[in-house]
This record gives structure tokens, C-alpha cells and sequence, in this order.
């Protein structure tokens, strides 16, 4: 174990567990140190959320929050890998903490209920970083608002069968006085008719487990303050022709038809 002089010495570094990052000259055991002492809540625990969780936690990060209201169903089996047959009918949030801390058992892993506009400032503003994954506009739109209110950076993320995206948003002012955020790329807020989730339209596992990690990983580049990684940008995947963009968000909206 590797004591640090930070605030969180009741939690030191697993030198062997993590000596592969402890090795890279963009990580150390400062980055380690910040990974371990960042607050990360993740917004859905489905297809998305449990296995950018999944990450966050392999990666060192060390305080992982869980909200769902959603139980286990046997027709999210094949998209959310992380849950077994036996678990249907257990709520995720419980579930997911008990793998997370079955496999990383130095993380401080908390549960909360579904969050709606009541509670939503209240939970938000402890945490250094959320995790988007949800499947309908208006959850997105509300984690978007309560992030851009304290300035707290949304890492974004959806899928519409084949195809996906993820953005992290900072929060931060841009070069017009105000933060890019989820707004920039709908700035009229979708019908909710119009948007499909994953039951109404279909995904396959691949997919959605790409999008999931690359959220956890733009959550850590931009924790490990590296180059550009505060810089908004929208990324795009057609898993069918194997395309991929992306879309610099600084300058200009952007709009999405398929997909929030």
C-alpha cells in the first residue's frame, strides 16, 4: 500500500492492484491520488450506467453514487452484463453495489432512489462528476440544468440501435460567456413521443457497452486534466459502418434527430 499526505489517507493506494497505471507517466500516483479522492454519480444503472460504473471502479476512482429506480428484467440481460439471471426482480442500485463492491472493495459505494426535479439539486451538488445514464429527454435535460447551475461536469451519453454518442460537458463558460451543454446540442427540448428508448427501438450489447465506456473514460481524461479533454465535443459512432466522428461544440449548436 502507498500512503498519500491527501485529505483521504484512510484510503491509500493498492500499489500492486493498480501498478499498471501507477506506471504511466500520464497517471502516477498523483493522477491515482485524484482518481481515488473524485465523487462520481452515475444516473441509471442500465445498459450505460453499470458498466461505465464498472470502469470508474476498475479505474480507482473512489466514491461511485448509484441511482435507479428500475429493478432487473430478464430482457436487459443481454445489453446489461454486469447483472445475472438470479437478480431479476432486485433493485439495480443494489445489485450493482454489491458487484462493485465484491470487485473493488476499497470504494465507498452509495444508493439512491430515482432522481426527479425534488431532489435532484440536493443529491447533485456533492459530487465532482455525473454520469448520464438515462434513457429518456427529460431526465437528460434535468441532470443537464442541475449540472450547469453548479457547474459541475455532465458526461452525456445515448443510443438509438446501432449507432451512439457520448459528450462530456464541463460546464465551464466558453468563448461566448456561457457553458456548452446539453442545450448547445438540442436547443429546443425533443418531444418525448419522439424519442425512443432502448425497449421501444432495440440496441445490441456491443453498442451500448462502447458508449458506456467511453463515458468513464472521458470522465478520467478530464479528471487527469489531459490535453483536451476540456474542450466540449460531441463523438459519433455507426456501429453498422463502423464510422466515426466528431463535433467540436464550442463553436456552434448542433442538432441530433435520432438520439438524445
Amino acid at each position: 500500500m502507498i500512503h498519500t499526505n491527501h485529505h483521504s489517507d484512510f484510503l491509500p493506494i493498492d500499489a500492486d492492484r493498480f501498478a499498471h497505471q501507477l506506471w504511466m507517466p500520464d497517471i502516477g500516483l498523483d493522477g491515482q491520488t485524484t482518481l481515488r479522492d473524485t465523487r462520481v454519480l452515475v444516473v441509471g444503472c442500465g445498459a450505460l450506467g453499470s458498466i461505465a460504473a464498472w470502469y470508474l471502479a476498475a479505474s480507482g476512482i473512489g466514491t461511485l453514487a448509484l441511482s435507479d429506480g428500475d429493478t432487473v428484467a430478464i430482457h436487459n440481460l443481454h445489453r446489461q452484463v454486469l447483472y445475472r439471471p438470479d437478480d431479476c426482480g432486485v433493485k439495480k442500485t443494489q445489485v450493482l453495489r454489491n458487484r462493485l463492491k465484491e470487485f473493488a472493495p476499497f470504494i465507498t459505494v452509495n444508493e439512491y432512489s430515482a432522481i426527479i426535479a425534488d431532489n435532484a439539486d440536493m443529491i447533485l451538488r456533492d459530487f465532482d462528476y455525473v454520469v448520464d445514464g438515462t434513457d429518456n429527454s427529460a431526465a437528460k435535460f434535468l441532470l443537464n440544468d442541475v449540472c450547469a447551475k453548479y457547474t459541475i461536469p455532465l458526461v452525456y451519453g445515448s443510443v438509438y440501435r446501432l449507432e451512439g454518442q457520448c459528450a462530456l460537458f464541463p460546464m465551464h463558460s466558453n468563448n461566448v460567456g456561457h457553458p456548452t451543454t446539453l442545450r448547445t446540442l438540442f436547443p429546443q427540448e425533443p418531444n418525448a413521443d419522439a424519442i425512443s428508448d432502448c425497449a421501444g427501438s432495440g440496441t445490441l450489447g456491443t453498442v451500448t457497452s462502447m458508449i458506456a465506456l467511453w463515458q468513464a473514460h472521458l470522465l478520467i481524461a478530464h479528471r487527469l486534466r489531459w490535453q483536451g479533454a476540456d474542450v466540449p465535443r460531441l463523438f459519433l459512432w455507426d456501429m453498422k459502418t463502423m464510422q466515426q466522428t466528431s463535433i467540436a461544440l464550442e463553436q456552434e449548436s448542433v442538432y441530433t434527430e435520432k438520439i438524445i
